[in-house]
């Protein structure tokens, strides 16, 4: 059984560098807005895989598999140059929107991100606050000397930094400040219930104001309805992020500002 299984992740381990190679792999946007005017303020990348037989599938259905297969550096970068390269094209065309990319742990506890971020951002000729590298709140939630070293260059470069999934993990509220963070995303489970559970609500408005008051800008991921956006609008975050306002789609029919 053990053999099989061997045999059946390397199969599909050289199936995803075969992917890789021929362009299979493609990101997807979707559109993060004033949570007051409606403005698209920027746009998060979202991979994807166009498989031959099996359709389309989401990154929980390969990324895992990558990462222990040793492929997570060819991904981020494909991700990376897909992304930055969709802003200088957006720019072109007279429209300025800010990309935010999804970093694993151990990509962002190499030495060669910076470099590498900076690299594809020359090729592009495209400012580094135009790119925010996101990372989830349970990746940073430990000591890692690299991990902050990361962050030091990407920040003294220009580059945006994101929290993700913030209220899921385990991070001190003093790591928040010394990572230098321009931005939380307040995590979908907790938005969801904003108008039915008087206790997320409270976790929405305490990460609010505590981003605030340390100088981030707030994201509120996964709305859905109206009603949960009228709340927000309420609660105080700066952005909002869901399948109610934009679903993940290619840049063609991209919504304006």
């Amino acid at each position: 059984m053990v053999a099989l299984e061997n045999t059946t992740s390397l199969a599909s381990l050289v199936e995803l560098l075969h992917a890789v190679e021929q362009r299979e792999l493609f990101l997807d946007y979707q559109a993060v807005v004033d949570v007051e005017t409606g403005a698209v303020r920027g746009a998060e990348a979202l991979i994807r895989w166009d498989h031959p037989e099996r359709g389309l599938l989401p990154p929980a259905d390969f990324l895992g598999m990558a990462m222990r297969g040793g492929l997570g550096g060819r991904i981020t970068d494909f991700v990376h140059d897909e992304a930055v390269a969709q802003v200088a094209e957006w720019r072109l065309m007279g429209r300025d929107i800010p990309v935010s990319v999804n970093v694993s742990a151990a990509a962002f506890a190499g030495t060669d991100l910076p470099a590498a971020v900076e690299s594809v951002l020359t090729k592009y000729d495209v400012p580094p606050g135009r790119l925010t590298v996101e990372i989830t709140e349970h990746a940073c939630s430990f000591e890692n000397g690299e991990l902050r070293e990361t962050f030091t260059a990407l920040a003294r470069m220009g580059v945006r930094l994101s929290l993700d999934d913030f209220g899921m993990g385990e991070s001190s509220l003093s790591r928040l400040q010394q990572l230098q963070f321009d931005e939380v995303k307040i995590d979908r489970s907790f938005v969801a219930n904003v108008c039915s559970e008087p206790t997320d609500r409270s976790i929405v408005t305490f990460i609010t104001t505590l981003a605030h008051s340390l100088g981030m800008k707030v994201v509120a991921e996964g709305v859905e309805t109206a009603e949960v956006l009228a709340v927000l609008r309420e609660l105080g975050p700066d952005y909002v992020q869901g399948y109610l306002l934009h679903r993940p789609s290619r840049p063609i029919g991209f919504p304006r500002s």
